[in-house]
């Protein structure tokens, strides 16, 4: 993908923040951009990490609508505040985080407005890094239709040590540079499965 562009190829980009209906029918906002195209294109909803909804993801969406892709980055976090990314993480951080079910759902609804483009041409993936990661995998084995998913390290996937005894109102949360995860659904205690060794 890198550098398969042509120089003298139509390279337009249009970008915007919109409303959508999330996760509960709930709107909130997302984060679009779409390339200039005269063929329906696949689409990529984009999962911001733990630090929010912030500049990376703007420009991650719009490298990845130069290569052809209509990108969705839904505000994981808009039902918890506006202000600056750093501020709105933190106030999230201090409530306990997002849950995995509100996640899936905000995800499930993008994944939906995505294929109903006109310009789309029906496929869509779903990606993420750090937690976004790991969230991009959660959503995309519960939700039917994603063609796609790429965890680009979504941390380390836990182990309770005893079962959840609250399947799907699990969250879990980390504080650096603690390694271990505690799920707030019942408060089990997460080990997190060892990496191998290089």
């Amino acid at each position: 993908m890198w550098n398969s562009f042509r120089t003298d190829a139509r390279s337009a980009i249009t970008a915007e923040v919109i409303r959508y209906h999330g996760g509960n029918g709930d709107e909130i906002h997302a984060y679009v951009v779409r390339p200039a195209a005269d063929e329906p294109v696949p689409g990529i909803v984009a999962v911001h990490h733990l630090p929010g909804w912030d500049e990376f993801y703007r420009e991650f969406a719009e490298r990845l609508a130069r290569h052809g892709y209509s990108v969705i980055c839904p505000d994981l976090y808009c039902r918890f505040g506006h202000g600056t990314p750093d501020d709105v993480a933190a106030s999230v951080r201090s409530q306990g985080g997002v849950s995995d079910d509100s996640v899936v759902a905000d995800c499930a609804a993008a994944l939906g407005w995505l294929k109903a483009l006109p310009s789309s041409n029906g496929k869509a993936g779903i990606i993420g890094t750090c937690s976004g990661g790991r969230h991009a995998l959660l959503a995309a084995s519960r939700t039917v239709g994603f063609d796609a998913v790429a965890d680009l390290w979504g941390g380390e996937w836990p182990r309770p040590r005893r079962s959840c005894r609250r399947p799907g109102r699990s969250r879990l949360s980390t504080t650096p540079p603690v390694s271990r995860h505690r799920c707030s659904g019942c408060s089990a205690t997460m080990t997190p499965i060892p990496r191998p060794r290089r």
